[in-house]
């Protein structure tokens, strides 16, 4: 009966919505609800012009279909370039960007409606567009691609809600320099780095692709998460919700956002109050909210709001402290100073907090907070700028952050805040797709990265030492990771992220039992945003043999987050446990799904992730995997507690006047350093090719640089004895730098002294 009820069809669908919807509505309705209806005639007039049809147009969303994929998606870039001129005539606070997405796909006819998965890829491939912009799914991409002057970026496989399998996704490229380009998909683009390079940058973005979703990355939705009172704790609770920008400049409103951000950080370094992240709290920036209901989902008593007027350079901040619960003012202030002055109103606000609700303050706490901080005001504008560019994550917002903090640093060489901000930004480059807005490679980010770091370091932030944290244990360092952790958290007890690095450092070094209270605080901080937090509570409860409990919380992380494919190697480890192997291996090939076609998983690199410094965990790693379906051969892999990190003395006795070589864990080539008495080196073989480089050692790290290969930038990392290791397999010693783990043997001694 349905057969004959209802018609398929294929056809291309186009979706649309507004940017930023709720907050234009919030802030003028009759405004909004007016140039809606313009725009909405002008996208409908549009839609008629290529000989589609509007079949849907509920709230701020338009639904159309029509004919011809390739009408759709021009019709979709000449809709996007008449609102842009359109949005000119408007002021800056009321333009209205729309988001396209467009798809070929089957769909049910019932009457005038469409229905089915073709319609929802199209609404899903909609949310991933730019404001602005327009993104494609591979079904449509490979109808246009060449019949359409455009360019066009893959934006690579996304698993989308509701469907059963991954979907392509495209960028539109309109600018006339793009036409014809296709770039991000493999093999457009030929890599010009030496082999054994080529290798570190896959593995750079394997690790990178694995861990830091575990260490950073929210949720690009959010979750509301209703309370009914405020969480469990003796400490006054406190959300700070961001701060209105009253200047005539709507550019100014990253200056507000900035305030908002730096006292949120003043105030999660003082222990005795419990602070709710950022992240949580600029979920409701520019929306009219009751503060008793904020208070509620996010479990706090109360809640600071207010606003910033800067005019030159003379600032004005209004703020208030409201109890939630009885409804009313705890104290309304006004500050007003100059530009320069700036730190020291931070600090009047943050110590006005603290004395109304009664926080005692440890003597550290009492201390100058901007003790680190730049004097420099254009430095720390430039600062601002960058961090609010920093913060959107989209790569072209993202390239723009890196040109004011390297400003910022220009303007203050010694801004270890600013270091520690473009160490994140490179750290993150890979795996975040920003690369190629950057311009740099996976190992020119990493290489970036762990040098602005080093600069970071000589005064450092919560940031820098949570980065210092995951270069450590990328290194295999597990305890020195995890005293950066704490000191972290000791220098800004409220900082989600820090208690988040905190707990998972915990897990890695075989404590899942306390990291799980770290975890559980920082989900309390941040509660917007629970999917990495259920994911690595997942690995801690399988750790501690809770599998059912590991299933719960890992099928609450993958229903948060369900693009992310790292979730499945962490499903898989609980469900093999549990006998469950049919879902185990479901699990797995999500989590397959998100390694390169060529450089598929293995134990030996799965284990770069899974590794444990406790070997019974790292072996129920192993056996778990094996039985969803990783390959049990290769067995090999490095256990932590198989590695004997040498010293400085003993580095230098074993590699200077000596020849040294191995294999390439990707490669599989042979290849050969040999060393003189000064730490020169020649490189011969494998992937490093003909080349010269030189050795050196820094705090007990063994550090190099190859000036063809890394640019003047140098890379180190730790040298362990490994006690597996065999002379015949070239992996007696193993250097884990910051670019890639170097197993290696003596070949031999180049003078007769050092025999």
């Amino acid at each position: 009966m349905a057969e004959d009820q209802f018609k398929r069809k294929l056809t291309a669908i186009l979706s649309a919505d507004v940017v930023g919807y709720s907050r234009l509505m919030g802030e003028d309705e009759m405004a909004t609800v007016s140039t809606m209806k313009s725009h909405r005639n002008l996208v409908a007039e549009k839609i008629l012009t290529f000989k589609g049809r509007v079949i849907d147009s509920p709230g701020d969303n338009i639904l159309a279909e029509f004919g011809s994929i390739v009408d759709a998606v021009t019709c979709a870039v000449e809709i996007q370039n008449a609102l842009k001129e359109k949005n000119k005539d408007l002021p800056e606070k009321r333009k209205m960007a729309f988001r396209i997405g467009v798809n070929l796909g089957d769909v049910i006819e019932d009457e005038d409606r469409i229905y089915g998965d073709g319609v929802n890829i199209a609404a899903r491939i909609e949310s991933m567009a730019d404001p602005g912009g327009v993104s494609i799914s591979g079904t449509a991409f490979d109808s246009v691609r060449n019949k359409l002057k455009f360019g066009f970026e893959f934006l690579g496989e996304h698993q989308v809600k509701n469907i059963a399998h991954a979907v392509r996704v495209y960028r539109v490229l309109t600018d006339p320099a793009d036409s014809g380009k296709l770039s991000g998909e493999a093999g457009a683009h030929r890599s010009k780095m030496p082999k054994a390079m080529v290798a570190v940058a896959v593995v750079i973005f394997l690790f990178g692709a694995t861990y830091f979703y575990l260490a950073h990355t929210p949720s690009k939705e959010s979750a509301t998460i209703k309370q009914t009172a405020p969480q469990e704790t003796s400490k006054p609770s406190i959300a700070v919700l961001p701060f209105t920008n009253m200047s005539d400049d709507p550019q100014q409103e990253y200056f507000s956002d900035g305030m908002t951000d730096d006292l949120i950080t003043d105030l999660s370094k003082v222990s005795g109050l419990m602070v709710i992240s950022r992240n949580s709290t600029f979920t409701y920036r520019g929306k009219a909210v009751q503060i008793k209901n904020v208070a509620q989902e996010l479990g706090v008593k109360y809640v600071l709001e207010g606003s910033v007027r800067k005019v030159g350079d003379q600032i004005r901040i209004n703020a208030q402290l409201i109890d939630a619960e009885k409804d009313h003012h705890v104290w309304a202030e006004r500050y007003d100073g100059q530009l320069a002055d700036v730190f020291k109103l931070q600090d009047q606000i943050t110590q006005k907090i603290v004395s109304a609700l009664s926080v005692n303050l440890s003597a550290q706490e009492k201390g100058d907070r901007k003790e680190y901080e730049t004097k420099n005001i254009q430095a720390y504008d430039a600062f601002l700028k960058g961090w609010n560019y920093f913060l959107r994550q989209t790569p072209e917002d993202v390239a723009k952050a890196v040109t004011h903090l390297k400003q910022a640093i220009e303007l203050d060489p010694e801004y270890s805040r600013a270091y520690a901000a473009l160490a994140l930004v490179y750290w993150k480059a890979t795996d975040a797709g920003w690369r190629e807005q950057l311009k740099v490679s996976p190992v020119a980010a990493r290489l970036l990265a762990t040098n602005y770091l080093e600069k970071a370091m000589k005064h450092p932030n919560s940031t820098a030492y949570i980065i210092a944290a995951e270069v450590s244990h990328r290194i295999f360092l597990f305890e020195e990771a995890l005293s950066y952790a704490q000191k972290a958290v000791a220098l800004a007890p409220n900082d989600h992220w820090g208690l988040y690095e905190l707990g998972l450092m915990l897990i890695w070094n075989g404590k899942p039992q306390e990291g799980l209270v770290y975890l559980r605080k920082a989900l309390e901080l941040d509660p917007h945003n629970p999917g990495r937090v259920w994911q690595t509570m997942t690995i801690a409860e399988f750790c501690l043999g809770n599998y059912e409990k590991a299933v719960a919380l890992g099928e609450r992380a993958r229903e948060f987050n369900p693009t992310t494919t790292s979730i499945g190697g962490v499903l898989s480890l609980p469900y093999a446990k549990l006998g469950q192997l049919q879902k185990a291996q479901e699990a797995f090939a999500l989590y397959k799904k998100g390694w390169l076609s060529d450089i598929p998983p293995t134990i030996p690199l799965v284990m770069m992730f899974y590794n444990f410094s406790d070997p019974k965990m790292s072996e129920a790693v192993v056996d778990s995997m094996v039985k969803a379906g990783l390959p049990p051969t290769p067995s090999d892999y490095y256990q932590i507690q198989m590695l004997e990190r040498l010293s400085e003395d003993e580095i230098k006795k074993l590699l200077l006047d000596s020849t040294i070589s191995g294999i390439g864990l990707y490669s599989g080539q042979q290849w050969w350093w040999e060393i003189d008495t000064n730490g020169g080196f020649k490189t011969k073989g494998g992937g490093f090719g003909n080349n010269e480089g030189s050795l050196w050692i820094e705090d007990g790290l063994l550090c190099s640089n190859i000036p063809q290969m890394t640019k003047g930038l140098k890379f180190k990392g730790a040298v362990f004895k490994n006690k597996q290791g065999l002379k015949e397999k070239h992996n007696e010693y193993l250097w884990t730098s910051t670019l890639l783990l170097m197993p290696f043997s003596v070949e031999m001694r180049t003078s007769q002294d050092s025999n």
